[in-house]
C-alpha cells in the first residue's frame, strides 16, 4: 500500500533524473564544440551615450559614407613588419589586436576617411590616459585622422567638422552625388 502511493511520485523522479541525464549529455556535446565554454548574446553593442553619438554621426555623415561602430584598431592599421622578427611582429600586432575604436567613418569606397573616439570620463584615469596616447600614436603613425570628443560635444567639435569637411569634399563623394542626382545608388 505504502508503495502504491509513492509509485506516482518515484516514477516523477525517475522523469526527472532521466531528463537531467540527458540535458547534460545534450549540453556535454554542445559545449565540446566551444572548448567546454558557454556564451550568451550581450545587452547589446552600444551602450546609450554610444548609441546616441552613433545616431548623431550617421546623421553629420549623410550620404557621403558611412559608419563604422566598434572597430578593431588590428583592422585598419598593420604593423609594418619587413624588419622585425615574428616574435617581435605578434609582439606589435598584440598590442592593437584587443583595442578597437568607437567609431570609424569610410567613404563610398569602404577606405577609412577618419576615427572617432568618444572620451567620456573614464578616459581622464591614469591607464586610460596611457592607451590614448599609444593609439593616438598608432594613428598618426598610420595616417589615418582620429578625432576625439566628448559625448555631448560632436556637433561643436572642430576636429570632426574638419574631417567630415574633408569626407564631403572628395572628388569621390561628388561623383556619388551626381550619379544619385542621375537615379543610382
Amino acid at each position: 500500500m505504502v508503495f502504491e502511493q509513492l509509485a506516482p511520485l518515484i516514477g516523477m523522479l525517475g522523469v526527472a533524473a532521466a531528463a537531467a541525464i540527458l540535458w547534460q549529455t545534450v549540453r556535454g556535446i554542445r559545449t565540446r564544440r566551444t572548448g567546454g565554454f558557454e556564451y550568451d548574446a550581450g545587452p547589446g553593442l552600444l551602450s546609450p551615450a554610444e548609441k546616441a553619438c552613433f545616431d548623431q554621426l550617421v546623421s553629420l555623415v549623410g550620404h557621403y559614407g558611412h559608419v563604422c561602430p566598434k572597430v578593431r584598431i588590428a583592422d585598419l592599421v598593420k604593423v609594418r613588419s619587413a624588419f622585425l622578427s615574428q616574435r617581435d611582429r605578434m609582439a606589435a600586432l598584440g598590442r592593437i589586436a584587443q583595442k578597437h575604436v568607437d567609431f570609424v567613418v569610410i567613404d563610398p569606397t569602404g577606405r577609412t576617411a577618419f576615427a572617432l573616439e568618444l572620451d567620456d570620463r573614464s578616459h581622464d584615469r591614469r591607464a586610460t590616459r596611457k592607451r590614448d596616447a599609444f593609439v593616438n600614436e598608432v594613428f598618426d603613425m598610420a595616417g589615418i585622422d582620429l578625432v576625439r570628443v566628448r559625448p555631448r560635444g560632436l556637433r561643436s567639435s572642430d576636429r570632426l567638422s574638419k574631417a567630415l569637411g574633408a569626407l564631403r569634399s572628395t572628388d569621390l563623394a561628388e561623383t556619388r552625388i551626381l550619379h544619385a542626382a542621375e537615379g543610382g545608388y
